[in-house]
C-alpha cells in the first residue's frame, strides 16, 4: 500500500537498517543509508541512521581497506559525538561504540 505518512516511512527505513545491520549485511546498510539522506528537520531520528551507517561503514573499512567507508564512518563518529554533547544519557554509549570501532 502507499502512504504519505513520513513518520511511518522513517520507521520502515530504520527497521530495514536495523535488520540488515544485525544480519551483518553491511554493504546493504551503507547502500540504503546513502540512498535516503537524513532529514534536516528530524534530528532525533537521524541519529539512529548515522549510528547504523557508521558502524557498518567502519566494519567495511576494516574488512575491505577502502578509504571511502572509513570517511563515512568518521563522519558518523562526529555526528553522534555532537548528539552526545546534547544528551550524554541517550547517546554516550553509541558514541563510545563508534569510537571503539574507529580505533579497532
Amino acid at each position: 500500500e502507499n502512504t504519505n505518512n513520513p513518520l511511518l516511512m522513517w520507521q520502515v527505513f530504520i527497521s530495514q537498517l536495523n535488520a540488515l545491520f544485525w544480519m551483518r549485511e553491511y554493504l546493504a546498510v551503507v547502500s540504503l543509508a546513502q540512498k535516503y539522506p537524513p532529514p534536516k528537520h528530524k534530528r532525533a531520528l537521524a541519529i539512529m541512521r548515522s549510528f547504523y551507517e557508521g558502524i557498518a561503514s567502519l566494519s567495511l573499512a576494516r574488512d575491505t581497506r577502502q578509504e571511502k567507508y572509513r570517511h563515512v564512518g568518521e563522519e558518523a563518529v562526529k555526528t553522534v559525538a555532537k548528539f552526545e554533547l546534547k544528551s550524554e544519557w541517550n547517546f554516550e554509549n553509541k558514541s563510545k561504540l563508534l569510537q571503539a570501532e574507529l580505533h579497532y
